[in-house]
């Protein structure tokens, strides 16, 4: 796997997974010169909208092909962690945003990880 560098990251825009121009921002469309971004489903998304994000960001997945903006996605906890990895198209992102990471929960993390295209131990 390729190292990033960030410093490449540049401003990096969290947007909530709910969204309504999460497609149209992810896609590169809405922001032409955006070069990271974190589709949140912890802090910036409400409980009730989660289900709607779910089934939203399924779809959106495979429309990301592009490698011009890295896109991250921001996991409520391990177990979603879990539920997103198994998405189809799931590669077609950069990386994840791991929330509350901690020495409590690292090995969960990272042993959900270790075995995708998406963990880069470097």
């Amino acid at each position: 796997m390729k190292k990033n560098d960030y410093l490449a990251l540049g401003a990096t825009l969290f947007i909530p997974a709910s969204h309504k121009r999460l497609e149209e921002i992810v896609s590169s469309n809405r922001y032409p010169d955006l070069k990271s971004l974190v589709i949140d489903f912890e802090d910036g998304l409400e409980k009730s909208d989660f289900e709607f994000a779910m089934k939203r960001i399924d779809a959106i997945l495979g429309s990301i092909t592009t490698k011009r903006v890295m896109v991250f996605m921001r996991a409520r906890d391990v177990e979603h962690l879990s539920e997103l990895l198994k998405l189809h198209n799931i590669e077609n992102i950069t990386g994840f945003v791991l929330a509350k990471f901690s020495l409590t929960n690292a090995v969960d993390y990272l042993d959900l990880l270790q075995n995708t295209k998406l963990f880069n131990n470097a």
